[in-house]
């Protein structure tokens, strides 16, 4: 797992009233998926040059529907 994956991670379990899958999931049972999930935000409208990575996944995680 690389930084970005794991500030994905990390951010998922912090980020209140959000629906996303990993915001359940312990760590040990989330490695395997952070990968997938965090894919899944670099790719979306979310993932922006004009704001920091920490701010465009805590956008993604509460918008995550």
């Amino acid at each position: 797992m690389n930084y970005d994956e794991f500030l994905f991670y990390t951010l998922s379990q912090s980020v209140g009233n959000t629906k996303h899958p990993l915001t359940r999931l312990p760590y040990d049972l989330a490695f395997s998926e952070t990968h997938r999930y965090y894919l899944e935000f670099y790719e979306s409208n979310y993932n922006s040059d004009c704001i920091s990575e920490y701010d465009a996944i805590i956008n993604y995680l509460k918008n995550y529907k």
